[in-house]
């Protein structure tokens, strides 16, 4: 105990300490037949404790052969570095055995037992432990003792749709800690992100079909250990297509009239029977160059059109930046709605006054034509080679209203096709 006593206690490391040796205990029946105790190999003769606190290191190393010195190899970047103090206990003669022989009772014997002064090597590369010893090493690292860290992972969802995305966020228990977080699907690695008060994420763009494991590994610094998250799954489903025959129900590049020829009443080029435009602010015309614009920035009198069907596939192009292309749009609560963006496309629901991100792409370029399909409860978006799917909340209220809202004055949009 004395010796354990004055080692620095602090956490435990794993020790480094090479080729330990093992020995067999034969059977030991002791008069008892076949119920006494079997042989046991592969017992280790060297155990070994280490502990740290900030750049204080002690190892005990315990020798428990009775009868034998024995060498032990330390390696390794946590091996005994610098000036070592060591001190060891161990008895000036051995003439205990553990038991007489034959049906005897055990019999002990006193051992004369000492502790050596504390002495110094610099850089021990090994040691000969005496037998029945036990040799204290105490040293001063050149580093602090990383703090141990837990990494956990948490994705948007346990399922999705394939080609939408999904978020990967992962949170180290140490909010100081800096470095990489590595985020991997089964042995694939996706990508890296920077740690930030202690999280990081990953957007997985246009998921697969299919069942992902996802990890998160940190990867530690001078200050805080490596860690890895347990696995989150999450499984993407095959978006579901419809297969009526893409025959269009409506199909427009807004020609049809001239220039600042007003949309209010305008029946469009082919449109389910006596559908008409419904414009009740009278803000939206026609454009000279090919297309619609309104006067006036309108996020509340939507222009719309109903095309008597809830599925369907509509096509844009040159939507401008920020204006709202809407979906099932019920009433100023309640519809879906894409829009662009420099660089990124989304689409959103808003239920009840409250608006959540569905999906979104990143075409190169923005400008591309973009078609929205609703199938049921998924929506797809698709522009540019980019394709994203979504569940749709099921809380959206049924309707067949498609329409546009302005953020700004001179929105345009030159053509809107669409098919079942």
């Amino acid at each position: 105990m004395q010796i354990a006593n004055a080692a620095i206690i602090g956490p435990m490391y794993s020790c480094p300490v090479v080729n330990p040796t093992t020995y067999t205990l034969a059977a030991n029946h002791n008069g008892l037949g076949s119920s006494g105790t079997p042989t046991a190999s592969g017992i280790p003769q060297e155990y070994a404790f280490c502990f740290q606190s900030g750049t204080q290191r002690s190892m005990i190393v315990i020798n428990v052969d009775i009868a034998n010195a024995h060498t032990i190899a330390f390696a390794g970047t946590s091996a005994p570095s610098g000036s070592v103090s060591v001190t060891r206990y161990a008895p000036s003669s051995i003439s205990a055995r553990n038991e007489a022989a034959g049906t005897a009772n055990t019999n002990l014997y006193p051992q004369s037992v000492a502790l050596s002064g504390a002495y110094s090597v610099t850089n021990p590369t090994s040691d000969s432990l005496p037998p029945y010893s036990i040799t204290r090493y105490d040293w001063t690292s050149s580093t602090v003792a990383a703090t141990a860290t837990s990494t956990s992972l948490t994705t948007t969802g346990s399922t999705s749709v394939a080609g939408s995305s999904v978020t990967l966020t992962a949170t180290v228990d140490a909010a100081a800690a800096t470095g990489l977080v590595t985020f991997s699907d089964g042995g694939t690695t996706l990508g890296t992100a920077a740690l930030a008060a202690g999280n990081a994420a990953y957007a997985v763009n246009a998921i697969t079909a299919g069942t992902h494991s996802f990890t998160a590994a940190y990867s530690g610094n001078v200050n805080y250990a490596p860690s890895t998250s347990s696995v989150a799954t999450v499984t993407a489903s095959t978006p579901v297509t419809s297969t009526a025959p893409a025959t269009s129900i409506l199909s427009t590049s807004f020609r049809e009239h001239v220039a600042r020829h007003a949309i209010n009443g305008t029946k469009p080029a082919l449109a389910p029977a006596g559908a008409v435009w419904n414009d009740p602010n009278g803000d939206w015309s026609f454009h000279a160059g090919s297309g619609i614009v309104s006067s006036t920035p309108d996020l509340s009198n939507p222009l719309l059109i109903d095309v008597k069907r809830a599925d369907f596939t509509a096509t844009t192009s040159a939507a401008t930046y920020g204006a709202k292309v809407l979906y099932r749009y019920t009433d100023l609560d309640n519809y879906l709605f894409t829009v662009s963006y420099a660089g990124e496309i989304d689409l959103y629901s808003r239920i009840a006054g409250l608006e959540t991100t569905l999906a979104t792409i990143y075409p190169a370029n923005t400008a591309c034509a973009l078609s929205v399909t609703l199938a049921g409860t998924i929506g797809t978006l698709s522009c540019g080679g980019q394709t994203a799917s979504a569940v749709i909340p099921s809380t959206l209220p049924a309707s067949t209203n498609i329409g546009f809202m302005s953020p700004a004055a001179k929105f345009v949009l030159r053509s809107l096709q669409v098919t079942p």
